[in-house]
């Protein structure tokens, strides 16, 4: 069950982001989702640093990517470090970063791990306390491959293990789809701020508005300006999420279950259709276990004694109520997933 907070105006006092009360709730993942300059990453880059420093906490840097990951690294991690060891009570510190390892005072603080190859590079994980994944909603232009949920979830279980660790996640507000969010049982509308709690999954996201002084600098900025009233304003200026092409929707007219499907990665949708209408619905499938005799597949290797293989009708019926937008979808995630099962089944 979700819970949500308001942010209050009170919070809202800087040109840059106060991350003080995200970090005070009783949580084992933290998220913060605001816009670009902000200062998201610098707040939980200096927090990891200081608990390395100052209590001995080791920690783990997941990006997307090996590119990203070396990004990270280069001249020893002056992209990384350059800015909060500027700051007066780190500036007597040291930093480098060698290959993937990180160094402190000379001392191991942590390594960069790469989100889409983290079973490449099994290191000193053990004794790790906090991990930091960046950029955790990947931009559009970004490819990666693969289901990133999974690829977290991994990742997260080859560092932590059993033990009681600390996450800590940062994004640009791009997608309220994102299927990490999706997993965490985390479910953001747009332009409503403040806290997304789900106690049961042990997580707090922070999806924050801009301070006045924020929006003041960056609309005088020249990309503020470059960008003021064009299809990039929203998301980049005004830190709202992109709408996408599919229409969301917040209750079920009355139906029946039509059917479940499968996409190749194994995740799972179903279909619902009104008793009223020619309209559908795709809703998450939460319960593995029930309508067995209504599953099917578009892959034989995922045939099974209770998952049917669907024929080309399915296919072409999938495929045409979407394209004559028939289908509302309880989440961007489930729009992704439906596509991703059109896309990947309707070619012959």
């Amino acid at each position: 069950m979700q819970k949500y907070i308001p942010v209050k105006p009170s919070d809202l006092h800087d040109k840059y982001i106060n991350l003080n009360k995200l970090f005070s709730f009783d949580a084992k993942i933290f998220g913060v989702i605001g816009a670009r300059g902000y200062g998201k990453t610098y707040k939980v880059k200096k927090k990891i640093t200081k608990d390395f420093i100052f209590d001995g906490k080791k920690f783990v840097v997941v990006r997307d990517t090996i590119d990203a990951c070396e990004k990270i690294a280069e001249q020893k991690g002056v992209k990384f470090f350059g800015d909060i060891f500027q700051e007066h009570c780190l500036s007597k510190h040291t930093y480098s970063i060698e290959g993937f390892a990180i160094s402190i005072d000379n001392k191991l603080a942590g390594e960069i791990v790469p989100l889409s190859a983290y079973y490449k590079y099994k290191g000193n994980y053990y004794d790790a306390e906090n991990i930091f994944f960046d950029e955790f909603i990947a931009e559009d232009v970004q490819a990666y491959r693969g289901n990133r949920a999974r690829q977290f979830a991994n990742t997260i279980e080859t560092i932590a293990r059993d033990r009681n660790v600390k996450v800590y996640l940062s994004a640009n507000a791009l997608d309220l789809g994102n299927d990490i969010l999706e997993m965490l049982d985390i479910h953001i509308k747009n332009k409503q701020y403040g806290y997304y709690i789900n106690k049961q999954k042990g997580v707090v996201i922070y999806y924050a508005p801009d301070s006045q002084e924020f929006l003041e600098r960056k609309q005088n900025s020249i990309s503020g300006q470059m960008t003021a009233g064009t299809f990039l304003d929203a998301n980049l200026n005004h830190n709202e999420f992109e709408s996408g092409e599919c229409e969301i929707f917040e209750k079920r007219k009355p139906c029946n279950l039509y059917g479940i499907y499968y996409n190749n990665e194994n995740e799972c949708i179903r279909l619902y259709k009104s008793n009223e209408t020619n309209e559908f619905y795709v809703c998450k499938d939460i319960n593995s276990n029930s309508y067995l005799y209504m599953r099917y597949v578009f892959n034989a290797k995922q045939m099974s004694t209770n998952r049917k293989y669907a024929d080309n009708d399915t296919r072409k019926f999938l495929q045409n109520i979407l394209f004559n937008k028939q289908v509302k979808f309880e989440s961007k995630y489930l729009f992704g997933v439906y596509c991703s099962i059109c896309n990947n089944t309707l070619k012959k």
